[in-house]
């Protein structure tokens, strides 16, 4: 800014280096702000994925592919798991009553087969029976009417 009739000129600045030494302490204020955060949400996402993983008790994909296995009627896998509570101690539980109560079904399956086995074998003597007993009848039935024809004994 000129001053006329006093040939003078004001000027006003800042010094670049007061500039500089500013900027510098708040990029290192935000550089450690934004690390803090970083930090913050590297740890946070840590714990959710353990308590995640705890409640699995594995790895999802395990626990979805030996949900499937299962699914498909292969109950002879080893299910691994990883703490009580989770959710593939259910799945080996369940893996094991599935199998249980296809043993019970096999045995009863069995049990009943041998039984119809019996009910045959019986039923086949209560016909041999009861075929004796017709022919047995028919006789004492030819004997005891000697005035019937002898074309229809």
């Amino acid at each position: 800014m000129r001053i006329h009739g006093w040939n003078w000129t004001i000027g006003t600045g800042v010094f670049l280096d007061d500039v500089d030494q500013v900027f510098n302490k708040l990029a290192l204020r935000l550089l450690l702000i934004g690390a803090a955060v970083l930090a913050v949400v590297i740890a946070m996402t840590w714990l959710v994925a353990r308590s995640i993983y705890a409640v699995i008790g594995g790895e999802p994909y395990d626990a979805s592919r030996t949900a499937l296995d299962i699914a498909a009627g292969d109950l002879t896998l080893s299910v691994k798991s990883e703490g009580r509570g989770s959710l593939m101690e259910a799945i080996a539980t369940m893996q094991e009553s599935l199998r249980g109560m296809i043993q019970s079904l096999q045995r009863g399956a069995t049990d009943l087969e041998r039984a119809v086995g019996g009910l045959s074998g019986q039923v086949e003597r209560i016909n041999d029976a009861a075929h004796q007993s017709l022919l047995a009848t028919q006789g004492t039935s030819a004997r005891s009417n000697p005035w019937r024809p002898a074309a229809t004994r």
